[in-house]
């Protein structure tokens, strides 16, 4: 058996921690666990060193007849609804943004030419048959 001496010594009862229990928090102190703030707060720091631009949104819409519309979105309001624009602006810009931008309008805006020298020629014949009738009349 070994003796008292060369026993180790028993260590001084503690008695158990209490449970940590939620404290209401203090006015200008947030309910998140402390290592969450510094997180955020790195996080914010960011964000407010670089403010966030607003969004706009322009959309182009054109028809079958060459007819062209412009629709803005700036944030979440639209500002702009169906503004109408020339097929003649609408050419120029898209040359000026970039030239794969230019060859779908071009494109569009030839299939409209076409569409409309067609329609043309065929109401010249109309307009020439009704001349003939006219002249059959008088």
């Amino acid at each position: 058996m070994p003796s008292p001496a060369t026993m180790p010594a028993a260590a001084p009862s503690t008695p158990p921690a209490p449970e940590a229990t939620p404290q209401p928090a203090a006015e200008g102190e947030s309910k998140k666990p402390a290592s969450r703030p510094a997180r955020n707060a790195a996080a914010n720091s960011a964000a407010a060193r670089k403010p966030k631009a607003p969004e706009v949104t322009v959309t182009l819409s054109g028809t079958g007849e060459g007819e062209w519309t412009l629709d803005v979105v700036n944030g979440k309001k639209r500002t702009i609804r169906g503004l109408a624009v020339p097929s003649s602006a609408v050419s120029q810009a898209a040359k000026i943004l970039h030239p794969e931008v230019s060859e779908v309008v071009d494109s569009i805006l030839e299939s409209v030419r076409a569409s409309q020298r067609a329609k043309v020629e065929q109401l010249q014949a109309e307009l020439e048959s009704a001349r003939r009738l006219l002249e059959d009349l008088a």
